[in-house]
């Protein structure tokens, strides 16, 4: 058979492009995040409760590569399982209950925050799942 033919496999048994295109829209989608969330953190440094929201959700916005990486892991069942989202979304939920047991309501910083980094993670998929995003990972590798 012609092996030319037969797409190169990434994790998962998914194309490599595809994969590729996760890989480097997520990263980059998630990159920008980070710092816009550092930068509002920096912009607001002034307002302690803004500002200590908002250099704490960028370092969570950059957890999901090394989640995904630990979640390959057979404890915690391995690369099916959603140990990657539940942890993930965990991180963000855990802030938001500390400002509901603290202030009785989400502060201002954490809603925009967390709002930020799932969009962008929306984004990120859709993007890499976009004949748009296969492009540009095809044109850049």
């Amino acid at each position: 058979t012609d092996m030319s033919a037969v797409p190169a496999l990434g994790i998962e048994g998914q194309p490599m492009v595809q994969f590729a295109s996760e890989v480097f829209w997520g990263n980059s989608i998630g990159t920008t995040v980070f710092t816009a969330l550092v930068l509002a953190g920096i912009l607001l440094r002034r307002r302690p409760q803004a500002h200590k929201r908002l250099m704490l959700l960028p370092s969570i916005a950059l957890v999901g590569p090394a989640l995904a990486r630990i979640s390959r892991w057979a404890v915690f069942g391995g690369e099916d399982s959603l140990f990657v989202p539940v942890v993930f979304l965990g991180l963000l939920a855990v802030l938001i209950v500390y400002d509901l047991v603290s202030a009785r309501r989400p502060h201002r910083a954490t809603l925009i925050g967390c709002g930020a980094i799932v969009l962008a993670l929306i984004a990120a998929q859709l993007i890499a799942h976009s004949e748009f995003g296969l492009a540009v990972v095809r044109m850049i590798g």
